[in-house]
């Protein structure tokens, strides 16, 4: 079985649970609180690929670039991590820098970690094998297409890397039947939160505009990683978690599952922290789901409640 890591939405600096740079004084560092939640959960460390869905920083500071450095790269060791895999999220993205420069923090992060998933590099296809088991093909997409302070909070990948993904797919002869395909990108294809509802006015024009996050060609990714042949979509940005399943029903391709990871480092008085596990075979994914405590925050548990097996056969 391959086992991966996910976390998302660490959001290291202000909007962080965990102690940094000595604050919170009481709190345990981020990477040493998954690390104890997977020991206390009785979770064995050893994972094909640690998984970052986007967020990592909250502003993009200077302790926040030093500390997601450190502390990813700590968390890679102490799990025996193989590889690293990272896509960006909004909070990754410079919306003061030229545009040519916007990822030029997030991309130096993934260099010094050693990770996959450069802005040059999206959308990336990473094969893993094991015995006796189908291929693994993780694909790593940018749904950061348009984030900027225009469009922010839209999520977009667009026509031209879904179809740069479909041909490395085909370069590295990747399909349905001879490997297992698993998506990764950081804005949510499915509703996962719910939204704010405008207040009833006689003119709608009085009440105020929202500000909502929508994936603008969800629809589409949808389509064509289902034409792909993904079987499940992992990604964060909601920092809710939940996983659902998406068919067409006109076409008989195999039902797509979309897997919200939630935050696992965000600091809010209304929401928990969460990460999964996820052991996938050929026909089945388990998803194991870790909560933050309710008696102490800095430390995690088995979430039953949002734990998923998922059968393919």
């Amino acid at each position: 079985m391959y086992r991966l890591l996910q976390l998302s939405d660490i959001h290291y600096g202000k909007s962080h649970a965990f102690a940094q740079d000595g604050r919170p004084p009481t709190a345990r560092p981020f990477d040493e609180a998954i690390r104890r939640g997977l020991i206390e959960a009785e979770i064995d460390v050893g994972f094909d690929a640690l998984i970052v869905s986007g967020d990592i920083f909250d502003r993009r500071e200077a302790n926040e670039r030093t500390e997601a450095r450190l502390q990813l790269q700590q968390l890679a060791t102490d799990l025996e991590v193989e590889r690293t895999i990272v896509v960006p999220g909004n909070h990754d993205v410079d919306w003061d820098a030229d545009p040519t420069e916007k990822m030029h923090d997030y991309d130096a992060l993934v260099r010094a970690i050693e990770a996959t998933g450069t802005s040059d590099d999206l959308p990336t296809v990473t094969v893993m094998e094991r015995d006796g088991l189908k291929p693994l093909a993780l694909l790593g997409l940018d749904s950061c297409q348009i984030e900027s302070k225009r469009q922010r909070g839209l999520g977009c990948v667009g026509a031209l890397q879904l179809d740069t993904l479909a041909g490395r797919i085909t370069e590295l002869s990747v399909t349905p039947q001879t490997h297992t395909i698993v998506a990764i990108l950081h804005h949510h294809l499915l509703p996962v939160a719910t939204v704010p509802v405008l207040p009833l006015t006689a003119n709608p024009e009085d009440a105020e505009r929202l500000m909502v996050s929508v994936t603008v060609d969800a629809s589409t990714v949808l389509h064509r990683l289902s034409e792909l042949g993904t079987s499940l979509v992992l990604h964060g940005h909601q920092h809710v978690s939940a996983v659902m399943q998406h068919r067409l029903l006109r076409d008989e391709t195999k039902p797509l599952y979309v897997a919200a990871a939630g935050s696992a480092g965000i600091s809010r008085p209304d929401q928990r922290r969460q990460f999964y596990v996820w052991t996938i075979g050929d026909d089945r994914f388990r998803g194991e789901s870790l909560r933050h405590r309710d008696d102490d925050p800095s430390r995690f548990e088995r979430d039953q409640q949002n734990s998923v097996d998922i059968s393919l056969s």
